[in-house]
């Protein structure tokens, strides 16, 4: 069961990064078996991929979304989260990239256009089944493009963080100073209003 102050504060991220252009997600969206969130891995292709989308339909047909959803998952139980969003996913003659990430500079809009395109989706209390076949429900995981990149285990006023699919150290340690620093401030905000 879920804590009130632990819900409040499951609330308070949400809204955070919503506020910064995450999209909020449902758990019924996740898919357990491809372990993504295929709506928005589809709409993510096929916005910023026509071309290679095409390439997939034309071979593919009717089960294109199907066909590369599970090819995708295939290859990320393969190689891996972090190796999937660095370089893409190669299927029938297309390259298909699953990140865009900052450009350099900003003197190709193009590239500038990508990046801004990637879609981050935040979703509570996600159920999933963990190592063991035993179901976990992580407060928050985070979805880049739809595959999931970070879980978070809110307990309280003490959390804990665990990695679901990433090694990104760094990623991992910023996201947690910046939810601690964010709960410190509002319960320090909330304290003297009482």
């Amino acid at each position: 069961m879920v804590g009130v102050s632990e819900k409040r504060f499951e609330t308070e991220i949400e809204t955070a990064l919503a506020a910064q252009g995450y999209e909020k997600g449902r758990p019924e969206d996740y898919h357990q078996a491809l372990l993504l969130l295929p709506k928005t891995v589809l709409r993510f292709v096929q916005a910023t991929q026509p071309k290679e989308w095409a390439k997939l339909q034309e071979q593919y047909k009717a089960e294109a979304e199907e066909r590369f959803l599970a090819r995708l998952s295939a290859e990320i139980e393969r190689r891996g989260t972090l190796d999937v969003l660095r370089n893409g996913v190669r299927d029938v003659g297309a390259r298909v990239s699953l990140a865009f990430f900052r450009p350099p500079t900003k003197l190709n809009p193009e590239t500038q256009k990508l990046y801004q395109a990637n879609v981050f989706t935040v979703v509570r209390q996600l159920e999933y089944v963990g190592q063991g076949g035993r179901l976990r429900y992580p407060d928050v995981t985070i979805f880049l493009n739809g595959l999931p990149v970070f879980t978070a285990e809110l307990i309280d006023t003490n959390f804990k963080f665990y990695k679901l699919v990433t090694d990104n150290k760094a990623f991992s340690e910023a996201f947690m100073g910046w939810l601690f620093e964010r709960y410190k401030n509002t319960n320090a905000a909330t304290s003297k209003r009482l």
